[in-house]
């Protein structure tokens, strides 16, 4: 699924099945300044639920990634989110006074850049988050992609 953009608001589409390239979609996350809602598509359409391991906050990012999680991306933290119980595994977040300003993901990896010019890099393992690469830059970083490339479920190598 790809995320789509509508008026001010972010809505991006998260699968709850186990495998990556799933077309079945069945939250739509919507983010709004400050808040994110989640609405469950349905046979009779969509339904606004809570999902307990889903941070009261703006999402910045939300994606599918591999063992049946989802990914949220905050100002404040990454959750890695069980699809099955819809529960918190892991959790990480940025030092203290330091804030996520954007995010990628890939279905093994997660690339953030935070405010003051962070790079970092985790990698999904099970079901927890583990930093693998924290790099401090000269500049902010405005964009990020870390698309899969060739069919890999990892990416080994960041452009600069």
């Amino acid at each position: 699924p790809i995320p789509v953009c509508l008026g001010s608001s972010d809505e991006r589409p998260v699968s709850t099945q186990s495998t990556w390239e799933t077309d079945y979609v069945k939250f739509l996350v919507e983010s709004f300044i400050g808040d994110t809602r989640i609405l469950s598509v349905t046979e009779e359409g969509l339904e606004e639920i809570e999902i307990p391991g889903f941070q009261e906050a703006q999402t910045i990012y939300c994606s599918n990634v591999i063992g049946d999680q989802m990914l949220q991306v905050t100002d404040s933290c990454v959750r890695l989110i069980s699809c099955g119980n819809l529960q918190m595994n892991s959790q990480w977040k940025p030092s203290h006074d330091v804030r996520i300003n954007v995010a990628s993901s890939n279905p093994t990896q997660v690339l953030i850049a935070t405010s003051g010019g962070n790079l970092v890099m985790l990698n999904v393992s099970g079901t927890d988050l583990v930093e693998v690469v924290h790099k401090k830059l000269d500049k902010e970083v405005a964009c990020l992609d870390i698309t899969a490339v060739d069919g890999d479920q990892m990416s080994t190598k960041l452009a600069r």
